[in-house]
């Protein structure tokens, strides 16, 4: 596996785009697949980013952006009730249930 990750590595980082595709990301609307795909890694010891940083700059680097992907995803769907999108978020106030109230 480790060869096959290295491989993988080697081909994002040469691209001279790699950069521009992360900071274009659009993280408001992460496929769920993506999102179970990356979970087991989130939890292992070895991709946090104090011990990847330890091999690589670039690493750590995206060790930290695919957390931060990860966290915001699981933020903005516990943030944002579904019983409030499409409507004004400052008119509402959220139950501990995430249900929208509205007032006036």
């Amino acid at each position: 596996m480790l060869n096959h990750v290295r491989y993988a590595s080697q081909g994002l980082l040469a691209d001279t785009k790699f950069l521009d595709t992360l900071r274009a990301y659009d993280k408001d609307n992460i496929p769920p697949a993506i999102i179970t795909a990356v979970r087991p890694y989130i939890d292992m010891p070895e991709f946090d980013p104090s011990v990847v940083k330890k091999a690589s700059a670039a690493a750590y680097g995206l060790c930290s952006w695919v957390r931060a992907m990860e966290a915001y995803d699981r933020v903005a769907k516990v943030g944002t009730p579904p019983a409030c999108y499409g409507q004004n978020a400052s008119a509402c106030t959220y139950t501990q249930s995430n249900t929208c109230t509205r007032y006036s």
